[in-house]
C-alpha cells in the first residue's frame, strides 16, 4: 500500500494527510478522519478503513487533525485545509478530486458533520486557501458519530476536550451540528449501534432529523446491537451498506 504523506501547514511534525492512492482510480476520494475523542487518533480503526476503500477502488486520503491540548476552532481549521488542499492539489498527487467524501468515527464523525454544516464558517488567517476554494464534501459518512455538544447526549470527554470545560454555551450550541444542518449540507449516510454505550444512538437520530427536516438526502441505519467500534458482526452489515452509498456518490 503506497502512502504520501502531505502535512497541511508549514510544520511537518503537524497535521497531516496521509495519502493512500490507488493506480488508474476512476473513483473520487474519501478523506477519513478518525476518532479518539479529541484526545488521539483510533489509527488501528482507520487502518483497516483505509485497506477496505483501497480494495474497493477508492483514494483515500486520512486526515491528522490537532487535538487535546489544542481547542476549537483549531481541529475544523485543519479539516477545512485539508478539503481545500485535495480540491487544489489533488490532481498533481494522482487523485481524482472531482467528488470528495469526508468519511469520519465517532469524534472524527463530529468534525466531518462540523464541515458538512458549516464548511466555510471559520475563518483562518494562516489558510491561504481560505475564501478561495470551498471546505465543503460532496457528502459524507457519519460512523457512531459525535453530534450533540450541548445537550443530555453529549459525550463528555469529546466536549472538553475540544472545547474546554469552561466554554461557553453560544459555542457548544454552534457545535452542536444537528442544530445548523440547512440545504446546503450535503448528502449524509449514518450508522449506529443501539447499545452503544459510550456515545448515544440518539447523537445519529437527532442529526438526520435535522437533515429530513431540511430536505437533506439522508440514509440511517441502526443496529440493535453492538459496540463503539468495528469489533462486532454488525458492523460488517453496516460496512456493505456504507461502500454501496460512497459507489453511489463516487461512481
Amino acid at each position: 500500500m503506497s502512502q504520501l504523506v502531505q502535512p497541511l501547514w508549514d510544520d511537518p511534525n503537524g497535521p497531516s494527510l496521509t495519502l493512500f492512492p490507488v493506480p488508474d482510480a476512476a473513483r473520487g476520494v474519501v478523506m477519513l478522519t478518525p476518532g479518539g475523542g479529541y484526545g488521539g487518533h483510533a489509527v488501528n480503526e482507520t487502518e483497516i478503513t483505509v485497506d477496505r476503500l483501497n480494495r474497493e477502488g477508492f483514494n483515500v486520503a486520512m486526515l491528522r487533525y490537532r487535538v487535546d491540548p489544542h481547542r476549537h476552532p483549531l481541529p475544523i481549521f485543519d479539516a477545512q485545509r485539508a478539503m481545500r488542499l485535495l480540491r487544489t492539489r489533488g490532481v498533481d498527487w494522482g487523485l481524482d478530486v472531482s467528488r470528495i467524501i469526508a468519511l469520519g468515527f465517532s469524534a472524527g464523525g463530529h468534525l466531518v458533520s462540523t464541515l458538512a454544516v458549516h464548511a466555510d464558517r471559520f475563518e483562518c488567517a494562516e489558510d491561504d486557501l481560505c475564501g478561495k476554494v470551498s471546505s465543503r464534501p460532496d457528502a459524507v459518512v457519519l460512523a457512531y458519530p459525535v453530534i450533540d455538544m450541548a445537550g443530555e447526549f453529549a459525550h463528555p470527554d469529546s466536549r472538553d476536550r475540544l472545547c474546554g470545560k469552561d466554554c461557553d454555551r453560544a459555542t457548544l450550541e454552534l457545535l452542536s451540528t444537528h442544530r445548523h444542518v440547512s440545504s446546503r449540507t450535503p448528502p449524509v449516510f449514518l450508522f449506529h449501534a443501539a447499545t452503544d454505550e459510550l456515545v448515544p444512538m440518539q447523537n445519529s437520530l437527532v442529526f438526520a432529523a435535522a437533515c429530513r427536516a431540511a430536505g437533506v438526502k439522508v440514509e440511517l441505519h441502526i443496529s440493535e446491537r453492538g459496540c463503539h467500534g468495528q469489533d462486532e458482526p454488525p458492523f460488517a452489515h453496516w460496512w456493505n451498506l456504507a461502500v454501496a452509498f460512497i459507489h453511489r456518490r463516487l461512481a
